[in-house]
């Protein structure tokens, strides 16, 4: 794309009229000109990325387009990190339980099968709720359990021993 000047200008004062634009394919290694009801669909585009192009081109005199700055604003929403503190002694504070058919190999810690995420954040919010003090959303409390923490739910098939699954498997009376 380039600016064009028009061969004759009756420029008024308070115009916001910008120049016109002449639009180019190089096929080939030759620069083809067309029109821009033929470039946009071309390429696929709207009018809007054209426009975008065009601003920045006008906006900057080295000929350099400024990078894409979606996102790259101070104001984003930030969780307090005393929240953040209390989600991890929240989960810090979840009895667990030690691997014993293979402790030998590995020292993996697990939480007993019977909860949930869902269900630990509940019980966090439960808590903070009565304590009045300020709680973490369930998005912030699974992220913090998932990246920081490494304590699966459930015991393998190859971490339980002829006893307790005897015991498992007993009725009310032989436990």
């Amino acid at each position: 794309m380039e600016s064009v000047t028009s061969r004759c200008q009756y420029k008024k004062e308070n115009s916001r009229r910008a120049s016109n634009n002449a639009f180019y394919f190089f096929i080939r290694g030759t620069k083809i000109k067309i029109c821009k009801h033929f470039f946009r669909p071309t390429l696929g585009i709207t009018a809007r990325p054209i426009r975008t192009v065009l601003d920045k081109q006008r906006s900057f005199s080295k000929g350099i387009l400024s990078g894409e700055r979606r996102g790259k604003h101070g104001n984003h929403h930030r969780v307090d990190d005393a929240i953040k503190t209390g989600i991890r002694n929240h989960i810090n504070s979840i009895p667990r339980i030690e691997s014993h058919y293979c402790r030998e190999y590995s020292n993996t810690q697990y939480i007993d099968g019977s909860k949930t995420v869902a269900q630990l954040h509940r019980d966090y919010v439960e808590s903070y709720k009565q304590a009045e003090k300020p709680y973490g959303n369930y998005l912030m409390y699974s992220r913090i359990f998932n990246s920081e923490f490494n304590i699966p739910f459930f015991s393998p098939k190859k971490d339980q021993c002829t006893d307790c699954v005897a015991f498992q498997i007993a009725s009310g009376e032989g436990r």
